[in-house]
């Protein structure tokens, strides 16, 4: 019995990876062809803007992010019928992920 339950887990460790696509949008690549041209990119803006999203983003939550891609935010166009809301969700998430985050308050 213990080697049927031993064989079981061991093929579980080797079974196929899921699909791409099952894993969700590739921020990385998204953040590269959608933000990198006007934002740099490290995210520590441009020639043309010299806005630091990593800065920026410090302090703020991966709604409020979202927000501003899909809605856009001065000079930045809106998103959203762009991309898909899991993309905006996902850069979103990749912007926040550049900040550092705050250090908590002193009680």
């Amino acid at each position: 019995m213990k080697s049927i339950l031993f064989m079981a887990l061991i093929s579980g460790a080797y079974a196929a990876d899921p699909a791409p696509a099952a894993k969700g949008p590739d921020a990385v690549k998204l953040y590269a062809a959608k933000c990198a041209g006007c934002h740099g990119k490290d995210a520590k803006g441009s020639k043309m803007f010299k806005l630091d999203l990593v800065a920026s983003a410090a302090g703020k939550s991966e709604t409020d992010l979202s927000k501003a891609i899909a809605e856009g935010k001065n000079k930045m166009p809106a998103f959203k019928g762009k991309l898909k809301d899991a993309e905006i969700g996902a850069l979103a998430s990749y912007v926040r992920s550049l900040s550092p985050v705050p250090a908590p308050k002193a009680q």
